[in-house]
């Protein structure tokens, strides 16, 4: 069945503003602006970054405590580059997508250059009329590797 002309523009206008909302999460991550990070959360979230995040993070202050506390301690800096979204609205107020994550980034640990690269898989909802993440997966690593060596030589 066709959709109406309303129907279209409205699914470009939420594929838009997801689009967005993803790139103001990585600018905010960057930046470490925690506010503006969280501002991209819905007040019911949870996160699951894998082996960063040891499962699981089910509420809004433990989300905010991983982003602060846990992530920053095992990275100097990093730079989200996403890429090759896939978008799917599936109603007015739920849509999921995916982003592959090349990432460089300094590692705490050694305060030496690497890179990392996953993919991004969120679930998100309509809350006080803006789309906000309602879950953030973090999986299928493919490495975090040491710069000089490359992720040929070591992929994690």
């Amino acid at each position: 069945m066709a959709k109406s002309l309303e129907e279209r523009v409205q699914y470009l206008e939420d594929v838009k503003e997801i689009r967005e909302l993803m790139a103001r999460y990585c600018y905010t991550m960057d930046s470490g602006d925690w506010d503006g990070v969280m501002s991209c959360y819905a007040k019911e979230c949870s996160c699951n970054f894998g082996h960063f995040s040891h499962g699981e993070v089910s509420t809004r202050a433990e989300v905010e405590n991983f982003f602060q506390r846990v992530l920053m301690s095992m990275f100097v800096v990093f730079i989200h580059r996403i890429v090759n979204d896939i978008i799917e609205i599936q109603d007015e107020t739920h849509a999921t997508g995916r982003w592959y994550l090349d990432e460089p980034c300094i590692l705490q640990e050694t305060k030496r250059a690497a890179w990392s690269a996953c993919t991004y898989y969120v679930d998100f909802i309509i809350e006080d009329g803006k789309w906000k993440f309602k879950r953030v997966t973090v999986r299928d690593w493919r490495w975090v590797s040491d710069y000089g060596k490359g992720w040929a030589v070591e992929p994690f």
